[in-house]
């Protein structure tokens, strides 16, 4: 399946395993998957996928895992170039004759290993390029204003159709704009002023002169028409550049003829450009994504009989976030400082402009923060001891991993702010007070600096921690030539989470709520000081994960072999996927809603964004979630996935 979906002989979806030279590597906090996030394919001496009843050593998984190991360098040296090309001149249109999808797809590099001390110490090394270009068809399904809107003159919109009365007997035309500071009551019925001829005068004294800085970055129609009038597909990536850089080097020594130790290490860096399909061009939602890992293996025979094996791994899985155009301080350009934008960020991407009314005009800027990024560290350890005996051999061994997963605004929205303009602020009313929607535009109000409402985020930035630990002993006894018998066991434990700073809050059905006269149910927060529990913790993770495993193999001739096995198996609790961060109460939303409906905007822009409206976190209220939704960490949420496995094959 794909990275969301993946799964192994029918194991549960986002619950397998992936290794690179004995350490576990991929997304950890999430589907586990290795999906960008893979040293050179042609580094790659072997992949074995494993989906049976798999010994003891092997957990953290559902219905398998795949091993990756890498090449090594011999005593000759040896090298290797490759280049691998995909364009759409090369595919068929197929039966319809349809449009190909573009598509520029190269990748290329070159491999050498080879003796540093030849039968001692080894190399390997492996650079990998990728330059992908690709995107959707072409589609029309972007609007921008025409160039006479952005000069004030709405006159297009305006028809000969009558469509109502206000409250002084006048005619409203559809498409009419109305000058909001001529807004007053009559006989209790609001009543406004058209613009003459449909047209703002550009010495208007509502004209913005931070709408107009920002309608001179807006591009201009290519077509016709007051709708769909610029080329592109706002749903797809039109263009997508991923420019992908990735290089493996493997290190073998002996140190002695009883002592063997490996390192491979690697670096993916794939720096891309996407969401190019809307009026505004590329907002680039995720660059750069990378993904290291650093693997040391060691050997040691102690004896005859009895040897040891140790891994100590590190990788890291990084996806940033941030609109391209971020960091152009843009509270400075569009106000003149960024005080007067009352607003917070002042590095994020443009502020979000929204529009609604009768032209479906697209949404601008995207509100990113320019330093939003997630990442995950995974510190492993892992050993054995094997002890052989006449036919029998016994494993003894641990596995630990530590995980820290900061998440710094990626994907946030609202950082740089988001401001909504109606065609209410422009629309008309009529004889009963109704606000005509065929009257009005949401450019109009814009041009005019009168928003309709308006939020920007105070977004959390937690560092959560979790670790894994697993000992386990296997043994194998050759009964004679035919048939071997295996058991083993066991035991899987994931410990409960804890956040950096405490930042970490969820709903108690037990505790009084003090804004709803002490009835059981509010919000709790965790660690020391007033309001909260004094645990860091919401969860309680029980020692029961015990994964029993039995098998054997039976040479019925030297054609045919029969193999089966019971194994109990555990698989890890994904952290974070889709679900959002228990910590209520550490971030906040500070926003300026419409009271009027529309009479009167919530603010003018130039003003920028009320500063009186903001309120910074924490905020330790137990009644903080009192008529909204919450999130609630179960205390048995650490209670890993339980999968019992019977094989039998010929």
């Amino acid at each position: 399946g794909s990275q969301f979906n993946s799964r192994i002989n029918g194991g549960q979806a986002r619950a397998t395993e992936n290794f690179f030279d004995g350490g576990a590597f991929g997304y950890a906090s999430g589907h586990q998957g290795s999906q960008e996030s893979a040293p050179p394919v042609e580094a790659i001496q072997e992949v074995t996928v494993v989906t049976t009843t798999y010994s003891a050593q092997y957990g953290h998984t559902s219905g398998g895992f795949i091993e990756y190991t890498s090449k090594s360098g011999t005593n000759k040296v040896h090298a290797s170039a490759y280049s691998y090309l995909a364009k759409d001149a090369l595919n068929s249109q197929g039966f319809f004759k349809l449009p190909k999808t573009p598509v520029d797809n190269k990748n290329w590099g070159a491999t050498v290993g080879g003796p540093i001390i030849k039968n001692k110490t080894f190399f390997f090394i492996n650079a990998d390029w990728t330059r992908f270009r690709s995107g959707t068809l072409e589609g029309f399904g972007n609007t921008t204003p025409i160039d006479a809107f952005k000069a004030g003159d709405f006159s297009a919109l305006l028809t000969s159709n009558r469509i109502g009365t206000d409250a002084l007997g006048r005619p409203i035309f559809g498409g009419q704009i109305f000058n909001l500071a001529t807004t007053r009551l009559v006989n209790g019925v609001p009543v406004r002023d058209p613009y003459p001829g449909n047209v703002i005068p550009a010495g208007d004294p509502l004209r913005s002169v931070v709408a107009s800085r920002y309608a001179a970055l807006m591009v201009h129609p290519d077509r016709p028409g007051l709708s769909n009038n610029v080329a592109g597909n706002p749903a797809g990536d039109q263009t997508w550049v991923l420019d992908a850089r990735n290089i493996l080097l493997r290190l073998d020594h002996s140190f002695s003829p009883r002592f063997k130790g490996m390192f491979s290490g690697y670096y993916n860096n794939r720096p891309s450009v996407r969401n190019c399909g809307g009026a505004q061009g590329c907002t680039v939602p995720n660059p750069p994504l990378s993904d290291s890992a650093a693997n040391t293996d060691y050997i040691g025979i102690i004896n005859n009989n009895l040897m040891s094996h140790s891994v100590v791994a590190w990788d890291r899985w990084y996806m940033g976030g941030a609109s391209l155009s971020a960091g152009a301080n843009w509270p400075q350009r569009m106000w003149g400082s960024q005080q007067t934008s009352g607003l917070l960020i002042g590095d994020a991407g443009p502020p979000q402009i929204n529009f609604a009314g009768n032209i479906p005009y697209n949404t601008l800027g995207l509100s990113w923060p320019s330093f939003g990024f997630e990442k995950n560290d995974r510190w492993q350890y892992s050993t054995d001891l094997a002890w052989v005996r006449g036919r029998s051999t016994i494993k003894v061994g641990f596995e630990y991993r530590h995980h820290k997963f900061p998440h710094k605004g990626w994907a946030a929205g609202s950082v740089a702010g988001n401001f909504d303009f109606n065609r209410l602020e422009t629309g008309g009313y009529d004889a009963n007070g109704n606000n005509l929607s065929q009257t009005g535009d949401p450019f109009a109000s814009f041009l005019l600096g009168q928003v309709h409402a308006s939020n920007q985020a105070i977004i959390a930035q937690p560092t959560w921690f979790e670790s894994y630990l697993a000992p386990w002993v296997n043994a194998e006894f050759k009964v004679n030539s035919k048939l071997t018998l295996n058991a083993g066991l066991r035991l899987d434990y994931q410990t409960a989470r804890t956040e950096q700073n405490d930042e970490y809050s969820t709903f108690d059905p037990t505790t009084p709520n003090p804004g709803a006269g002490g009835i059981p149910g509010a919000v709790v927060f965790a660690g020391s000081g007033p309001g909260r529990t004094g645990s860091r913790t919401f969860e309680n993770p029980k020692w029961d994960a015990w994964g029993p495993r039995a098998g054997f193999a039976y040479r019925v001739n030297d054609k045919t072999m029969v193999r089966g096995g019971y194994g109990i198996y555990y698989a890890g609790v994904a952290f974070s996927q889709f679900t959002g961060d228990p910590n209520l109460g550490f971030a906040s939303n500070p926003s300026a809603p419409n009271l009027t409906n529309g009479l009167f905007p919530a603010f003018l822009l130039d003003a920028g964004f009320p500063r009186q409206k903001i309120i910074f976190p924490p905020f330790i209220d137990p009644t903080i979630a009192n008529g909204a939704g919450v999130p609630a960490v179960s205390p048995d949420g650490e209670t890993l996935p339980r999968f019992q496995n019977w094989s039998l094959t010929f």
